[in-house]
């Protein structure tokens, strides 16, 4: 084969003997040259923002997986306190009316405990003794009694102190204990289809004697965490039968809700918009658990932004072990200058952990869980792949709620490590990351109508972190006057607080109306080489909730950035004022 390019057959132009005129062709290929020349310019002042804010010298996948992963934790589940039992216990009855106890005097000789069985009598002496030699009314053996019956509580009994029909005369007084047990269990409500499969909660409860309230309580409470069951309980002392008790439970069972929003916190070139779908399906295997199904997208372009995500939880019986899994999807081809370099991400986040309730119990309540996880990221330009990187890693933490002057608060500690295991791909210098966190909210009533919250998270980068838990600062949370991933960093500090005020209207269709005010902090730190190894921002807002019947909750809100980064707006983080609305409706 011929390889010069000439061949004996090809055409030629005739000229007509007359010289070419190669002026036309210089014009062609001058204007073919201006517009390749256009051509590249545009498509570097569209690359230059996005390699402004990269984070590695990975630059844009490395900074549109950050943005990506942002905008999805928006929407993972808040802390929240487990469920807790509605419910009244009865007093035990007095032998005397109170009205009547001062009225009664005399001196103090000795005192005797019957029926004490559980716990050593010798335990109680010191309720008595600075009285013994002394006049005294029934109001002070009234205050013993109160001790004997707290002194049963603090060691995890209940026990009612009685002191039955004397001669106070002689100064000897004798004091009875009937310490508790559940004689009669008494199922009301939704429970024909539910109490078989409840039984073995219940019967835990009946076999204790004497009754340890602790472990009644841990039952109880266990059985109300299978999705989709509320308790009610009522104990009620049976008077005939000292010591004998009756708990009388109503079950309710919710098969399920679905809740709908509208909130335009989304990022500038996915958004602002975002519409959610989150649905809850109780109990749809008969084994007690729960499915959540959620899906976020831009209604107005649905091509910008698009989540999806599965997750289940499965309640292990009455051991108090659970266990949970979730899938995650999003698809983004922002618009802007991205969709001029055709930008496409992909990211799949999947975790799956076994969770042990070691404490459970009305005031206070400790949850440990440890699990495996996982996020596929993938980056397209020009419809050509950029990266596809793939992190896994190992998770133990733990949850503790619980309730100190009035503040109620929840506190998540946990530590993350990167495994080279399950699929990762990452290098070889950089998949044993590893991160300490800290997570909390705590909550405050300060009087009938003003209500105090705090939010904080933390991380502690022990390693260099990859895109998948990079930390980040705006949105929804933390940083409401910034776009989702704002600013973002291996190590961070984010807090927010609320006070609100609510305006009782009087008015049966208007179930809520408050006035709020917000602040946010978030700080990052990052290693050096990077856009910029610490950045913080900050806002401040007002704005005002209203909760209509019992679907419609809206709120409206004005967020200001409290400083203009001159450094953090050359690299396009946007800092202004923001006009903010979430729209939810429950059935």
């Amino acid at each position: 084969m011929d390889q010069s390019g000439s061949r004996e057959d090809a055409i030629v132009l005739d000229t007509g003997g007359a010289t070419p005129d190669r002026s036309g062709g210089r014009r062609a290929n001058a204007e073919t040259f201006l517009r390749s020349l256009a051509f590249i310019v545009s498509f570097l002042f569209a690359l230059l923002p996005l390699m402004s804010a990269a984070q590695t010298p990975g630059g844009v996948p490395f900074q549109v997986t950050i943005d990506q992963n942002a905008i999805m934790r928006q929407y993972a589940p808040p802390l929240t306190r487990p469920k807790s039992l509605g419910g009244t216990m009865g007093a035990p009855i007095a032998g005397i009316p109170a009205e009547q106890l001062g009225e009664t005097s005399f001196r103090l000789a000795s005192v005797d405990v019957e029926g004490a069985i559980t716990l050593n009598p010798s335990f109680f002496t010191p309720l008595w003794r600075g009285l013994i030699g002394k006049q005294i009314t029934l109001l002070d053996i009234k205050a013993v009694l109160e001790g004997i019956e707290d002194i049963y509580r603090q060691n995890d009994y209940r026990a009612a102190a009685i002191v039955p029909r004397q001669d106070f005369a002689t100064g000897r007084i004798t004091i009875v204990v009937y310490e508790f047990y559940i004689k009669e269990l008494l199922i009301k409500g939704d429970a024909k289809r539910l109490r078989g499969r409840l039984d073995p909660f219940f019967d835990r409860i009946t076999e204790m004697r004497p009754m340890r309230a602790s472990l009644v309580y841990r039952y109880l409470l266990l059985a109300e965490d299978q999705a989709g069951i509320s308790i009610y309980g009522e104990v009620v002392r049976i008077d005939n039968e000292p010591g004998a008790i009756r708990i009388e439970l109503t079950i309710t069972f919710k098969p399920g809700n679905l809740t709908l929003g509208l909130d335009n916190y989304g990022p500038k070139d996915a958004g602002p918009l975002q519409a959610q779908a989150n649905a809850r399906v109780n109990d749809i295997f008969g084994m007690f658990e729960s499915t959540d199904i959620l899906v976020v997208t831009n209604p107005a372009a649905p091509d910008q932004l698009a989540f999806v995500n599965w997750a289940q939880l499965f309640p292990m019986g009455t051991t108090g072990f659970s266990f949970n899994y979730f899938v995650g999807q999003s698809w983004s081809a922002p618009g802007g200058l991205s969709r001029l370099v055709q930008l496409n991400s992909k990211v799949l986040n999947f975790g799956a952990s076994l969770n042990y309730a070691l404490l459970r119990s009305q005031e206070r309540n400790v949850i440990l869980n440890a699990g495996v996880f996982g996020n596929d990221s993938s980056v397209d330009i020009l419809q050509q792949a950029v990266t596809r990187d793939r992190a896994r890693w190992v998770a133990i933490g733990a949850k503790y709620d619980d309730e100190l002057f009035g503040v109620k608060f929840i506190l998540n500690p946990g530590y993350l490590k990167g495994v080279d295991a399950f699929g990762s791909n990452l290098p070889n210098d950089t998949y044993n990351f590893a991160a300490l966190t800290l997570n909390g909210v705590l909550t405050a009533n300060l009087t009938d109508t003003l209500s105090a919250k705090v939010l904080f998270n933390g991380q502690l980068a022990l390693t260099t972190l990859p895109a998948a838990v990079i930390a980040t600062y705006g949105g929804l949370g933390f940083g409401q006057a910034f776009d989702p991933g704002a600013i973002a960093g291996n190590s961070a500090v984010l807090v927010s607080g609320e006070l609100a005020h609510t305006i009782p209207t009087g008015l049966s269709w208007l179930q809520d109306f408050s006035l709020f005010a917000y602040g946010d902090y978030g700080a990052v730190w990052n290693p050096p080489g990077v856009a910029y190894p610490y950045a913080s921002l900050a806002s401040l807002g007002f704005g005002v909730r209203v909760g209509i019947g019992e679907r419609l909750i809206a709120t409206g809100l004005v967020a200001q950035p409290l400083w203009y980064d001159a450094e953090l707006a050359a690299i396009g983080i946007e800092q202004q004022t923001r006009y903010r609305f979430t729209i939810g409706l429950r059935f």
